[in-house]
C-alpha cells in the first residue's frame, strides 16, 4: 500500500467556464503522522486547500478499492 498526500483545490477551467476542486500537489508520505506535518507546512503554500489521504491499493494482490481521509 501506497500512502500518499492530495491537495486539492479550487481553479477557474477555462474551457468549461466554472471552477473546479483538482489535485494542485501530491506526495508520497511515510504515515499518518507525517502527512499531517506536511499538511501544516503546505498550509501557507495552500490556505484554502482540502488535504486528503489517499490510500492506495492498486499495488496489491489481490487489487482492492483505494480510499481516501480528509485530513
Amino acid at each position: 500500500m501506497k500512502l500518499i498526500l492530495e491537495v486539492f483545490a479550487k481553479k477557474f477551467d477555462e474551457k468549461i467556464g466554472e471552477e473546479v476542486e483538482t489535485i494542485v500537489h501530491s506526495e508520497e508520505v511515510e504515515s499518518k503522522e507525517h502527512a499531517i506535518k506536511r499538511k501544516n507546512k503546505l498550509l501557507d503554500k495552500y490556505p484554502e486547500a482540502r488535504f486528503m489521504l489517499h490510500y492506495c491499493y492498486h499495488d496489491e494482490s489481490p487489487i482492492k478499492p483505494c480510499r481516501r481521509e480528509v485530513l
